[in-house]
């Protein structure tokens, strides 16, 4: 072993090249077995097994163990702004409603067939009443309990799910939709940045889609790499 590095990290490094040829939500072996396979203790293990999952390497399910994660989890850049980070924020549900079908860009990106049923949620995000974006948030509506769908403004808290899988985003320069320009304060044709974010479960399966149409002055838009 390298005795310049920690050797909970030597075992995380080694736990990594494992784990690389195994496929995604394969369950790993237990604590136990793998602290004696690395001459380590448990408790080194476990820190090791820590920093795995919180960089999207692993995954755990209460009573059934931890398992590989699917590589869309790997946090490999920190991209803002967050769906649920600034929390002096205030939403407004402009429409919502259980459709038939829906468009291309929505069922590629949440896998799903175009006769599936969608929830779609149009809500306006302000910040001291000044309307700064507006989304149109989907999700399929098999993966809706009723229970959620009664309490739409608690499913709609995006941190429950950001804290636990991942988000992929992209970033489209367009002119604002002519049915938001009024609700954002802008002429008809004034550029922006519409920010398209795909929420995955920590298993790796795609849950919500959302586009977000910014505010060009209002809703500053920052990567971190």
């Amino acid at each position: 072993m390298d005795m310049k590095k920690p050797i909970y990290q030597q075992i995380k490094e080694e736990l990594q090249a494992y784990i690389e040829g195994l496929a995604a939500n394969t369950p790993i072996p237990g604590e136990r077995e793998l602290a004696a396979r690395f001459h380590v203790s448990r408790m080194t293990l476990r820190k090791a097994v820590a920093q795995l999952e919180q960089e999207g390497y692993l995954y755990r399910e209460m009573n059934r163990g931890t398992f590989v994660a699917d590589k869309k989890l790997r946090k490999q850049a920190n991209i803002v702004p967050s769906l649920e980070a600034d929390h002096c924020y205030r939403y407004k549900v402009l429409y919502f409603d259980i459709k038939e079908r829906s468009e291309s860009d929505v069922q590629y990106n949440l896998e799903i067939a175009f006769d599936e049923y969608i929830l779609r949620v149009v809500r306006l995000v302000l910040n001291e009443n000044i309307p700064v974006c507006i989304e149109e948030i989907y999700c399929a509506r098999k993966n809706i309990s009723d229970e959620q769908l009664g309490n739409l403004n608690a499913f709609l808290n995006m941190d429950q799910y950001t804290q636990k899988g991942s988000i992929r985003q992209t970033f489209l320069p367009m002119m604002i939709p002519t049915q938001y320009a009024s609700l954002l304060h802008l002429k008809i044709n004034t550029p922006i940045i519409r920010v398209d974010s795909l929420i995955h479960k920590k298993d790796g399966r795609p849950f919500i889609y959302i586009k977000s149409y910014n505010h060009p002055e209002m809703k500053r838009i920052e990567i971190t790499i």
